[in-house]
């Protein structure tokens, strides 16, 4: 199951993406003979062939794959410089920060457990931003911790 989740998370952005290209990709149909534009689009692929039938040719006239690189290239950058500071805030953390642990508190004693709540996943969820926060902690929608 967990696989699948995983494939899906990096399939259905390319989607979205293919249909950003198609949006900004612009053709056109051009008369062979008279080099006169047909009213034919041609990114529809049903409309191709009448494109062909009354003699014209497709003609790109600009390539969708460049604006939406850009655009994608602006996204990344925007959203380094709003989440950077917790990524690398949250990369810094130990690597027992990142597991549960499955003894209570009672079983290990005050000071250990008063340890596991500072170290433990509450240190990796105090690392977000105070709304993701509120929405992790939310029973129903998120992660819910023992603090």
């Amino acid at each position: 199951m967990l696989n699948t989740v995983a494939n899906l998370g990096g399939t259905w952005p390319k989607f979205f993406i293919l249909l950003l290209v198609d949006m900004f990709s612009e053709s056109r149909c051009v008369s062979v003979s008279t080099g006169e534009t047909l009213p034919i689009d041609c990114r529809v692929k049903t409309l191709l062939p009448k494109c062909l039938e009354r003699g014209g040719q497709c003609e790109r006239e600009r390539e969708g794959y460049f604006p939406v690189g850009f655009m994608c290239l602006l996204a990344g950058v925007v959203l380094y410089f709003f989440l950077g500071t917790t990524l690398r805030r949250l990369q810094a953390l130990q690597e027992s920060s990142w597991t549960l642990s499955s003894i209570s508190t009672s079983e290990q004693g005050e000071s250990d457990g008063a340890r596991a709540r500072t170290e433990g996943p509450m240190a990796a969820l105090s690392a977000l931003p105070l709304p993701l926060q509120a929405w992790a902690r939310h029973p129903k929608r998120g992660i819910v911790f023992n603090a």
